[in-house]
């Protein structure tokens, strides 16, 4: 269901887009300056992250494809699997520029005009990662630095922020490994819900597995029109 329609929704959409795209053109340009910046990887995988989520929430399918590589190369390099050379430094400032013209002047239908470009877009993307001299891992072993997860993070905040996002996805992927029946997420003192946070919401409540139940409870007021129109509650 498209929510383009709803101009709370969209100004939402469109602040937080923004700030996404300032951490990927600032995070690149300094890549750009600085190569062995290896801790620009992760803010600039989440910013891609966040702009997948909420573009994917409007039905911006071709934004959802172009964020979805710029992640899976920022993932890869931060696992220490590719090297950004400044040629792929080059193509994802130029991905960059063309996420912004998609998503603040997009539509939920296909844009044909942009069909061309955004394929070209893709193809270097996935050339990018195909490298020669990647050398791609996707298994990370748990380090000191990775976040622990309390029962306490059931309680949501009043700011369903990015953070509270990556802590509540590795809280739910916890709870669906241990075969409990139930999870419950208590949204009483909820203000503010970020689009990624509703991404992650709706696409739980949507492919829990059969047998399981994922609640939430205690939402009123905008929050609780929000998540209706979401169909998360």
């Amino acid at each position: 269901m498209s929510i383009f329609g709803d101009a709370e929704l969209v100004e939402m959409f469109v602040a937080e887009l923004e700030l996404h795209l300032g951490v990927l053109s600032s995070g690149l340009l300094e890549l750009e300056a600085e190569p062995n910046r290896s801790d620009l990887f992760e803010p600039m995988m989440r910013a891609a992250h966040s702009i997948k989520g909420a573009a994917n929430l409007f039905e911006l399918t071709q934004t959802v494809m172009v964020a979805h590589e710029i992640e899976d190369i920022f993932t890869v390099a931060s696992r220490g699997g590719l090297t950004l050379s400044s040629g792929i430094v080059d193509v994802l400032l130029e991905s960059v520029d063309l996420l912004g013209r998609l998503s603040l002047n997009g539509s939920p239908e296909e844009s044909e005009s942009n069909a061309s470009e955004v394929q070209e877009t893709l193809t270097r993307l996935k050339k990018s990662l195909a490298e020669p001299d990647s050398k791609v891992s996707f298994n990370k072993a748990p380090s000191e630095g990775d976040i622990v997860l309390a029962s306490d993070l059931r309680k949501a905040p009043a700011n369903l922020d990015n953070l509270w996002v990556e802590q509540i996805r590795q809280d739910i992927g916890q709870w669906l490994k241990t075969g409990k029946d139930s999870y419950e997420l208590d949204c009483e003192a909820v203000k503010n819900v970020s689009p990624e946070a509703i991404a992650l919401l709706s696409m739980t409540k949507a492919s829990v597995p059969p047998g399981l139940s994922f609640f939430i409870k205690g939402q009123t007021g905008p929050v609780k029109r929000l998540f209706e129109v979401m169909g998360i509650i």
